[in-house]
């Protein structure tokens, strides 16, 4: 037989390194480096022909090789694909996998640190872009004990975790999660991603400001009947948060200030004062003696629903008029209090006594000395606390009686 020639021919293999930013925010940097050794080789060698050749074999899939992107994270190859387009996509999808609005971001950087790497691998190690982002989104799992404390809830626990209450329940089917104990511990499958996003952004939280109620005393509407002169008006306050989140949970929050965007607008009621002359309030007496020393309205940021009237500890407490009463014993912030329902709708108050002189279901007249002046209940000093009610609502009780 005649002699042929066999070129070996190896591979070709080109070092090059160079560095490229990952995002256009220049948060998170990504080494991008091309990694193949350069040599060739070319080898002549005589072949003698024989009557029964070895078969030729083939190299198997197993030997192939290919040029591939690795993203290798703290300097161990996560996964390869094929080509550098398809790595950075891979990355955008991490990223936006924790960041739902880009424009309100700030900053955000990898706590790893995150090369893409151009290297000579096995080719049947080279996973399709979709296979590959799919594997690094989900991440891997670790075991961990949680030890339940006072004040903790599955649905707590479940969102410090960042875990459904669901995926809690399955991990520890031994344990009515309904009733936690503390001190019990729990099994929790907490995911660990393989690319940690760091990311700060400021958010602008809106909230309203409530409106107060002011009311008017009008003659021409009788006691007891209201009406809106005007509507209130909530106000909006801007608050302005540093926001840092790891892989999208809140890790921090710095107040950057706040601002009113709108003053609220107060509600005006008028409240009528008019008492018809054939009214019984046109004859309710004063209930003590003494000095009027606080009104009907807004007071200390809330309502006041009667009038105080400063006398000393002991002073008599009268009824204003004919009534049975309702309620003698202590009430809470009242001190020991009597109720006293009348006719046509009217109910008195009288708070703050030192002394009760009448129990639940007495009929009383106008005038009786039902109770003595004290300082029981939340007050500044002695006083008596006396309230109008029509039909269940606090009126102005000013127009029934004389300070």
């Amino acid at each position: 037989m005649d002699q042929k020639k066999l070129v070996a021919i190896g591979g070709i293999v080109v070092v090059i390194a160079f560095m490229i930013a990952f995002y256009a925010t220049g948060g998170a940097q990504v080494q991008v480096t091309n990694h193949v050794e350069d040599q060739t080789q070319v080898q002549t060698l005589d072949v003698q022909q024989v009557d029964d050749p070895e078969p030729l074999v083939l190299a198997t899939d197993v030997d192939k090789r290919s040029l591939g992107y690795s993203i290798d994270v703290n300097g161990k190859t996560l996964v390869t694909v094929n080509t550098l387009e398809e790595a950075q996509r891979l990355l955008e999808a991490v990223k936006g996998k924790y960041v739902d609005d880009p424009s309100r971001i700030i900053s955000y950087s990898y706590q790893e640190n995150v090369e893409l790497i151009l290297r000579e691998v096995q080719a049947n190690s080279i996973l399709p872009e979709e296979e590959a982002t799919n594997y690094v989104l989900a991440g891997s799992e670790e075991l961990e004990t949680y030890v339940v404390s006072a004040g903790d809830t599955i649905w707590d626990i479940a969102q410090k975790k960042g875990l459904s209450v669901n995926k809690i329940v399955l991990a520890n089917p031994q344990v009515d999660v309904n009733r936690l104990q503390i001190g019990h511990q729990l099994n929790l499958n907490i995911p660990v991603a393989y690319i940690n996003v760091h990311t700060v952004e400021e958010k602008v939280y809106s909230e309203r400001i409530p409106y107060e109620v002011v009311y008017e005393n009008s003659d021409k509407l009788n006691i007891g009947e209201r009406q809106t002169k005007k509507s209130g008006v909530y106000g909006v306050k801007e608050s302005k948060v540093l926001v840092t989140r790891q892989n999208g949970i809140v890790i921090d929050q710095e107040s950057l200030g706040e601002e009113v965007v709108k003053e609220p607008e107060n509600a005006v009621i008028l409240a009528g004062i008019k008492i018809p002359g054939n009214s019984i309030a046109s004859a309710f007496v004063n209930p003590s003696t003494g000095n009027l020393t606080s009104r009907f309205g807004s007071r200390w940021g809330r309502q006041h629903t009667g009038i105080d009237i400063g006398t000393p500890i002991g002073t008599p407490i009268m009824a204003s008029e004919d009534g049975t009463v309702t309620i003698a014993g202590w009430v809470r912030g009242y001190g020991y209090s009597v109720y006293i329902n009348h006719a046509e709708g009217y109910q008195t108050i009288y708070a703050h006594a030192s002394k009760l002189l009448v129990k639940q279901g007495d009929t009383v007249k106008k005038g009786q000395i039902i109770a003595l002046s004290g300082d029981t209940g939340n007050t500044t000093g002695p006083c008596v606390h006396f309230e109008v009610l029509k039909n269940g609502k606090p009126v102005d009780p000013e127009p029934f009686v004389n300070y």
